[in-house]
């Protein structure tokens, strides 16, 4: 006889990222015939008309009557199926996300004074752009600058799970010290990973950690100019006491800026399995 197979009328559960089915397989009375039979039938995509879909599974096989068998599937998302079936991945599968802003960095001195005010008939004292100024000091104020926050998913042969962790704690909290994922060198900070190997599989998923903090060149603090700072490195001001003869008082006054290297640098393109996405 030969094998047929159908959907069953009124069989579909459907919505935006999954989809139930129950199929009718006809033609054999074996049990392994009958679910290898269907496995060939059934599509390994299916679309809504909005998303593309994946089989996640073929459910548990019924016999109903001789020689016929009730077959239900589903599909669902890329993710899922990834998720779900992770024997089924391949080495190359990847994801990506980023977070722009949402930090804060303190500030010592502002990019321009934009206005003073004083009592009539004094003379405003100019404090070179210094914020919160006071007989002792800058005390500067937080700004919402904090670096980009962006991971990176990939996956790894489960058999290299060691291999892969000792790589990873060597260039945990290193800046990059050459062009990484189109990045310039020393923006970039890898700030760790986090990963896991599910049951038998024969791979698991690594997300990689980084905060983006970009080069910047030509910061003009108080009269000091021409400062270059890396993305990761740390800058800080060190001011004096000056005298403000037009305000007729004494002022804290920039007189020096360090940038100083506060991380090490690695080539962090020896992440495994890290570029050419």
């Amino acid at each position: 006889m030969t094998i047929t197979f159908d959907e069953k009328w009124e069989s579909a559960g459907l919505d935006l990222y999954s989809a139930d089915f129950v199929g009718i397989l006809r033609g054999t009375d074996d049990y392994v015939t009958a679910l290898t039979e269907a496995a060939t039938f059934i599509p390994a995509t299916w679309s809504n008309n909005i998303n593309l879909l994946y089989l996640q599974n073929i459910g548990k096989i019924e016999r109903i009557a001789e020689e016929v068998w009730k077959v239900p599937f589903n599909y669902g998302s890329i993710q899922s199926q990834q998720q779900q079936n992770q024997e089924f991945a391949t080495e190359s599968d990847f994801a990506r996300s980023f977070e722009i802003g949402g930090g804060t960095a303190k500030i010592t001195h502002s990019k321009a004074t934009v206005n003073t005010y004083v009592p009539s008939g004094q003379t405003a004292a100019d404090f070179k752009q210094g914020i919160n100024v006071t007989d002792t000091g800058v005390e500067g104020c937080d700004i919402y600058s904090g670096p980009s926050v962006f991971t990176e998913t990939r996956n790894f042969l489960a058999s290299g799970y060691n291999s892969l962790c000792a790589t990873l704690e060597t260039l945990a909290f290193k800046v990059n010290s050459a062009a990484f994922l189109g990045r310039p060198a020393g923006t970039v900070l890898y700030t760790g990973a986090s990963g896991s190997i599910k049951g038998s599989s024969e791979f698991g998923a690594v997300t990689h950690k980084f905060l983006y903090s970009r080069n910047v060149s030509d910061i003009t603090i108080g009269a000091i100019t021409g400062i270059t700072k890396r993305g990761h490195d740390f800058l800080w001001t060190r001011s004096k006491e000056d005298v403000d003869t037009s305000a007729k008082r004494v002022i804290m006054v920039p007189n020096q800026v360090n940038v100083e290297r506060v991380y090490d640098y690695a080539d962090l393109n020896n992440i495994p399995n890290i570029t050419g996405y």
